[in-house]
């Protein structure tokens, strides 16, 4: 616990450092006394993630070493042409993941993937999504009867490459929005006390002159949830380096104060949670 709280003294000296980076660089100095005996509260055991693939026995076991709980599980399983059809669904690299993460006394956080453009039939992928989710809720098509808190849907839709074309989504935003809502409305009509944690952008924010701004993704896809009545319960973005402390940390006053406008956009917690759900050092 004190080791926990210590952390936590370390991350906000971190913040402290200019937005370069560089201590040397600014004649600014700071002091900061830590108690670290004093301990004000625990992290939850919900707080960090991985993912222990591709399959390997051994990393689950490292994984429930390490004290990690929830371990993301995914595959890229196709589309049905029928979703209703349970003939038309392959579980076995699924199921391998999710029985390993269980087996060890962890969490799946279900990982239910993002095509690269909007499905022809969106009623259609609505119930796809719905039935992985059974199958290891409801025991549907020779599931299981876990309990899943959180689910995970869409990767960087945001992201291009040099010539403007997305790397993951090649729709337009409005396909992507709109594929979404069929994704969180289906979640939610099957269990409203599943955790949807979406849509993982690649850069909130960017900078304008010297300003750091919202990205429109993310402006346009807080205001299409809220006129549609479509549920996000954690907001999420990527960050990987080169991003300096400061920089991260105004990062998410930025996003936080974004969301702060929608305090019904979630039916579990009102206001959205912020979550980074990749992330390197």
């Amino acid at each position: 616990m004190k080791t926990k709280t210590f952390l936590t003294a370390i991350l906000i000296v971190l913040l402290l450092v200019p937005q370069d980076g560089v201590r040397s660089q600014s004649n600014d100095t700071v002091q900061v006394s830590v108690n670290y005996s004093n301990t004000q509260g625990a992290f939850s055991n919900y707080l960090f993630g991985t993912i222990a693939g591709p399959y390997d026995q051994n990393a689950y076991i490292l994984s429930r070493a390490c004290g990690f709980k929830l371990i993301q599980s995914g595959s890229g399983m196709p589309i049905p042409i029928n979703a209703n059809d349970s003939t038309q669904y392959n579980f076995t690299t699924l199921d391998q993941q999710v029985n390993a993460t269980i087996n060890q006394g962890m969490e799946p956080l279900l990982w239910l993937g993002m095509p690269s453009k909007q499905p022809a039939n969106l009623t259609n992928y609505g119930t796809f999504i719905k039935n992985v989710i059974r199958h290891y809720m409801q025991g549907w098509n020779k599931g299981y009867y876990y309990k899943l808190k959180v689910v995970r849907w869409a990767n960087e839709p945001d992201l291009t490459n040099r010539n403007g074309t997305g790397v993951f989504w090649t729709g337009t935003q409005q396909e992507f929005f709109d594929t979404y809502a069929a994704v969180s409305n289906a979640i939610k009509l099957l269990d409203g006390t599943i955790i949807i944690d979406a849509p993982g952008f690649a850069f909130p924010t960017s900078w304008s002159g010297n300003t750091r701004v919202l990205d429109s993704w993310v402006t346009n896809f807080l205001s299409y949830c809220q006129t549609n009545n479509v549920k996000v319960d954690i907001f999420s973005f990527h960050a990987y380096t080169p991003i300096t402390y400061y920089q991260f940390y105004s990062d998410l006053t930025l996003m936080n104060n974004a969301l702060s406008a929608y305090p019904a956009l979630s039916n579990i917690y009102g206001t959205p949670k912020l979550g980074n759900n990749e992330w390197n050092t």
